[in-house]
């Protein structure tokens, strides 16, 4: 399978940093003034193979091997197969938002769940205005749809909504708290589903794993033929920056470095690139995806 990528999309993406799930196995690759060529085998390097009603779908990633990264996705349709790299994003109210927490590793064991996610109207965790989609595993939304996927990942949708406070507030940012564990353990953690009776602090005390991640802007625009200007996409990168994801103890680095090592037995360095910096895309990730129908 093979995928096209423009240049100018990431222009920090250097071709000889190109890697597949698999780091020691190389794709094939090209390059001219515009775009990179990247063919990653049906077999081996990481693909993976899925089987679906009337389909069989491989799967590979490119990514930078100087980064790799947890994420929260925002995808174009229930099949999960493009995600949207670039935000802002506009969508109409009501539209179905596509969503996926993910762990970027090449290591099956690894197994990841939004226990609690929710929405702001600015790119702050602010109790203040918040509007909650999943609390404690459990859909909280009218509208939260579960989708089947990857043990690595965790996907769902919701319906676009608008903020009010007085007057429309066009922007939402989604925020989730996810849990990482080993899926070899007896009962890995992120395997219990929805549990709304169960005491959250006393969970908490045994299930201590969570990072925070966070996606946006999404600007909601009530009528499908309402335009989002390019200006205005300018300006509001320009106000709201760049957002960082991080643990709850603020001492991500220390923190991975040890809970990484119960599941990674390779080097330092091996621990390092499963970097949980969720939401700066410092090593741009696109999921290459081929159907066979």
């Amino acid at each position: 399978m093979q995928v096209h990528i423009e240049k100018s999309l990431i222009p920090e993406f250097e071709m000889r940093d190109v890697r597949l799930l698999d780091p020691n196995c190389q794709p094939t690759k090209s390059e001219n003034s515009s775009h990179m060529t990247v063919t990653a085998p049906l077999i081996g390097c990481g693909t993976t193979l899925e089987h679906t009603k009337d389909s069989l779908i491989y799967r590979n990633m490119i990514k930078d091997a100087r980064v790799t990264q947890s994420i929260i996705s925002r995808l174009q349709s229930e099949d999960y197969d493009e995600e949207y790299i670039s935000f802002p994003l506009a969508v109409t109210l009501q539209q179905r938002l596509y969503l996926q927490v993910s762990v970027d590793t090449p290591d099956t064991r690894l197994g990841i769940v939004a226990d609690t996610c929710y929405a702001t109207p600015i790119n702050s965790i602010s109790k203040k205005i918040k509007y909650d989609i999943i609390v404690d595993r459990c859909q909280k939304d009218e509208t939260v749809r579960f989708h089947n996927g990857p043990p690595t990942t965790q996907r769902f949708s919701i319906e676009a909504f608008q903020f009010m406070n007085g007057q429309v507030m066009p922007y939402v940012y989604i925020h989730c708290e996810v849990v990482l564990c080993n899926l070899t353990d007896d009962k890995p953690s992120c395997m219990q589903k929805c549990e709304p009776h169960v005491n959250t602090k006393l969970r908490r005390e045994v299930n201590t794993d969570y990072y925070d991640l966070e996606k946006g802007p999404i600007v909601i625009l009530r009528d499908p033929e309402d335009n989002f200007e390019a200006d205005n996409a300018e300006e509001l990168r320009e106000n709201q920056g760049t957002s960082n994801a991080s643990d709850k103890e603020g001492k991500r680095e220390s923190v991975l470095k040890t809970q990484i090592g119960l599941w990674n037995k390779g080097s330092e360095s091996d621990a390092l690139s499963l970097d949980l910096a969720a939401m700066r895309m410092i090593g741009p990730m696109i999921n290459l995806v081929e159907k066979e129908q």
